[in-house]
């Protein structure tokens, strides 16, 4: 009578992967089938650092290539996700291109990120323009998540699967999208490696080309005070003014050149800590932040009394820790009315906090 193997990977695998020790790790399928799983579902095949050899191995002993974890996901899925794994192995051996995870998402929808990846399942047959169990496309469903910096990328793969039938309407579902990644890497622009920015720029003019944005809804890059000119700040309400100082007077990395843009970061930073991220950060740092904002307030211009024993109020229950939403809105509300009293840009100087 055969022997019933195991059908769970032990605890220690994941050492004995990182020793990449073959011989330890074929030990392992001693008593175990080729498709002993972990926590998460995982067979070895799904795991991108076991050694290779160890894969074919499996593979030879009668391994599933196409065995799903816990999401769905085949090892084909797992591989294409890793920037350092190889799939080519697995479609050497005949992995279904096209099944799908839980979610209905083939491996296109994980290698959508890359261009190389995205290219080598196209060669192998899989079908780059399914839709997922929410009616997604790949290129759908890479838009609305894209970042900035996997503008060139994406621009990549939109150059693979285009001219395709189905692109039409993932271009016109995703237009908005393409405008919003603009706005965002308008925003961070100034921060980006002078070397890569271009590039980064052309890529993103041949995504507006593609999906038809026009040149007065291209997103441009927002003006940023030169910290010597007046400061004036548009809107009806505080929020929309606060908003438009933020934009004006905070660069995307660093100090405000000005003593009002500092400020403004300040009430920024500790309202966004507070309403984003329910307080977990709150530290000494903030603490000393929010004192500063005191001392700021008073230089120059000064917030009126009463406005100025509003902010102290509040400035003391937050750096309580456990301030009302009502409490944290004071302080971009009153650092935005001290900074429209003080037009002129007053020099920033030397911080009591690093953040």
């Amino acid at each position: 009578m055969a022997r019933r193997l195991k059908d769970t990977l032990p605890k220690r695998f994941p050492r004995l992967v990182e020793n990449r020790d073959v011989e330890a790790l074929k030990d392992v399928f001693d008593d175990r089938s080729p498709d002993a799983r972990d926590r998460e579902g995982n067979t070895a095949l799904h795991l991108t650092q076991v050694p290779e050899e160890i894969k074919t191995w499996l593979l030879d002993q009668g391994a599933d290539i196409n065995a799903r974890n816990v999401d769905g996901d085949t090892p084909l899925h797992t591989h294409v996700a890793h920037p350092e794994a190889d799939p080519r192995f697995l479609l050497e051996r005949g992995a279904d291109v096209d099944l799908e995870n839980n979610r209905g998402e083939n491996p296109t929808f994980v290698a959508v990120s890359s261009p190389e990846m995205m290219d080598l399942l196209i060669r192998a047959g899989a079908d780059p323009h399914t839709h997922n169990e929410v009616g997604d496309t790949p290129l759908i469903a890479a838009i609305r998540t894209a970042e900035p910096s996997r503008i060139p990328a994406l621009a990549q793969v939109v150059r693979l699967l285009d001219p395709h039938p189905s692109i039409q309407r993932d271009l016109e579902v995703t237009r908005d999208s393409v405008i919003d990644l603009g706005h965002r890497f308008e925003s961070i622009r100034d921060a980006y490696d002078p070397a890569t920015v271009e590039q980064v720029a052309r890529e993103l003019a041949f995504l507006y080309g593609v999906f038809d944005v026009a040149e007065e809804e291209q997103p441009t890059r927002p003006v940023r005070h030169d910290g010597t000119s007046p400061i004036t700040l548009p809107g009806r309400t505080w929020q929309e003014q606060f908003i438009a100082a933020w934009d004006f007077l905070v660069p995307v990395t660093g100090r405000p050149r000005s003593l009002q843009g500092e400020a403004i970061r300040i009430a920024g930073v500790i309202a966004d800590e507070f309403h984003g991220n329910d307080g977990v950060n709150w530290d000494d740092d903030h603490r000393r932040m929010a004192r500063a904002l005191l001392d700021i307030t008073a230089q120059g211009t000064p917030l009126g009394e009463d406005e100025a024993a509003e902010l102290a109020a509040a400035v003391k229950k937050v750096r309580k820790g456990k301030p009302s939403e009502s409490d944290v809105d004071k302080l971009p509300r009153l650092a935005t009315a001290w900074v429209a009293a003080n037009p002129r840009p007053r020099p920033l100087g030397e911080t009591t906090y690093e953040r």
